[in-house]
């Protein structure tokens, strides 16, 4: 039988519960029936996964003291498998830290996102953004094809993610596109709304994003360490660091250079420590490899 070693942000996690509620002691327990001792108080995380909190007595402030259990909770992206003694916990951990400090650069250069990505694998390893269902920076580079596509036939991509599927046919077709033109844009539409939970404006934002995503990727190889564009309703500033990642930050519109350069690189030396300390990723399809993307040199 293997021996399981505690992954240390688990512990440290449970740590900081047991301290902020003057507790004896915290866990996180798998399967079983629900606590029923009145000195332990606890939450789900997913359906047969929990964080117990144990007290020497009963707390009389219980109420008070689940909804900071639930607020501390709910800072962390709990979406690994427990089942495996948490590791991907850790790496849901290391990665809220980093969207966390690309979200707070993204406030400060006047940004709509920031994200890092690399050069080669289709791992979007952060983002400003709250992370929406499967989507990578694959899925961007598709839709920014499909944006690319829509542009050429004079459609505005945008409005019909935002019109959902009945109403992206029938604005397709009263522009009397050729029919071919209406299945293949219809068809092109339905895949990114699948691939994400947004609506409204959010979808002209994700557009943006992924056609900053598509840029950098296209001409990351060129040698170039730092890349800007700026034009009217569209811009970002990218950076390269460590070799293959890019440090990338999306603007909806005009945008000072000086003060966005400047957020960036002041942000840059912990961001690049955060990704570098990043896990390995296991791909979601399981005949995929891990993908371990070589450090600086």
């Amino acid at each position: 039988m293997t021996e399981t070693v505690p992954n240390p942000s688990v512990l440290k996690l449970l740590a900081s519960i047991t301290d902020r509620l003057a507790a004896v002691d915290a866990r996180v327990e798998i399967g079983g029936l629900e606590p029923k001792d009145p000195r332990l108080l606890f939450i789900e995380l997913k359906p047969q996964a929990r964080i117990v909190v144990v007290f020497d007595s009963p707390p009389d402030d219980r109420a008070a003291k689940l909804g900071l259990l639930s607020e501390l909770a709910a800072a962390f992206a709990f979406t690994a498998d427990l089942s495996t003694d948490a590791v991907g916990l850790g790496r849901e951990l290391s990665s809220r830290r980093l969207d966390d400090e690309l979200a707070t650069l993204a406030d400060r250069a006047g940004a709509l996102r920031g994200v890092v990505i690399d050069t080669q694998s289709p791992v979007l390893w952060g983002t400003s953004e709250l992370r929406r269902g499967d989507e990578d920076v694959d899925s961007a580079l598709a839709a920014a094809r499909s944006l690319t596509t829509a542009e050429q036939h004079g459609v505005d991509f945008a409005e019909l993610l935002e019109l959902g599927r009945d109403g992206a046919r029938r604005h397709l077709e009263d522009r009397g596109l050729d029919p071919t033109v209406v299945s293949s844009l219809e068809r092109s539409a339905e895949r990114v709304r699948q691939g994400s939970v947004r609506s409204g404006a959010a979808w002209r934002s994700y557009l943006l994003l992924a056609q900053a995503i598509s840029d950098v990727r296209r001409d990351g190889d060129s040698g170039a360490s730092r890349r800007l564009v700026s034009r009217g309703g569209f811009g970002y500033l990218a950076r390269s660091f460590a070799n293959i990642y890019w440090l990338v930050l999306v603007f909806d519109g005009n945008f000072s250079e000086l003060a966005a350069d400047g957020a960036l690189l002041h942000a840059l030396p912990l961001i690049e420590k955060l990704v570098l300390a990043l896990p390995p990723v296991d791909p979601v399809d399981p005949g995929g490899k891990v993908i371990r993307l070589p450090r600086p040199t």
